[in-house]
């Protein structure tokens, strides 16, 4: 009798004890729930599973590039849909339209007038392509269209510079404007799919590279809304001209585009 006693004592200590661990780790998962903020829900987003890039979402170029000393010739048949992604090609083949003549053409689309947003998380799937003097990105541009800065890039890629990522932010007031660049060297970013993310709150900017956060800033912060842009230029300022090694056709594949906003933003 004694002995069940002194066994069921030792079992409610241990009972409490239990309860007890319980308890701390119901508060801090709470704390942690507390931490990770509001409900994320997509608000925006394109899988490219449909036969032709939808028009509703995104607008094509059809220009010539004059920034940047840039080579290549915008192209509505530069851009289209296959397989669940969006192709962007950049070709060497001379082109000659209402902005002149241009040694190479390639691809660029947009949500300007069709989408923009204030704060949230946008993330991109994609394959990057390569080469001296292809320059690959993802970026954003104010929706008034007014003024240049603010410019934000999710990211940006030389491409005689594989394994490295540029994330930006373009601050100021022109002509006094200046830029918060930041690499980030990992895998040959054109031998298979990553992801791109940027993270978007008023006064703060979080860029991730596959899930892990690459760059941050509270700085020069843009609080306006913002809308898409995907390219591929073709030579520049920044990655230089196709050389003999550059190989064509290079291209640029997109497997998804999706946008989150806090569920009070997006009601």
């Amino acid at each position: 009798m004694l002995k069940s006693i002194r066994i069921s004592g030792r079992v409610s200590r241990y009972a409490a004890l239990f309860l007890f661990l319980v308890a701390i780790v119901s508060i801090a998962f709470g704390a942690a729930q507390r931490k990770a903020g509001p409900e994320w829900r997509r608000v925006w987003g394109d899988e490219f599973n449909g036969p032709r890039l939808d028009p509703e979402k995104w607008t094509v170029a059809q220009t010539a590039q004059v920034h940047n000393d840039e080579l290549q010739y915008y192209l509505y048949d530069e851009a289209w849909t296959q397989n669940g992604h969006l192709v962007i090609r950049s070709r060497k083949r001379s082109y000659t339209g209402a902005d002149g003549t241009r040694q190479y053409t390639s691809g660029k689309v947009s949500t300007a007038r069709k989408f923009s947003f204030l704060y949230g998380t946008v993330e991109m799937r994609a394959q990057l392509p390569a080469g001296r003097g292809i320059w690959p990105a993802f970026w954003m541009l104010p929706a008034h269209e007014k003024s240049w800065p603010p410019e934000v890039d999710v990211m940006e890629m030389i491409g005689h510079e594989p394994r490295t990522i540029y994330m930006s932010n373009h601050r100021g007031l022109w002509p006094n404007t200046s830029v918060d660049m930041s690499p980030f060297t990992g895998p040959d970013f054109s031998a298979g799919y990553h992801t791109y993310t940027l993270e978007w709150a008023p006064g703060w900017l979080r860029w991730k590279v596959d899930g892990v956060t690459r760059k941050e800033t509270t700085s020069d912060v843009p609080d306006q809304p913002m809308y898409l842009i995907l390219n591929t230029a073709v030579g520049g300022k920044w990655p230089g001209s196709p050389d003999d090694s550059t190989k064509f056709p290079q291209h640029f594949r997109i497997d998804y585009i999706h946008v989150y906003q806090a569920s009070s933003q997006s009601r």
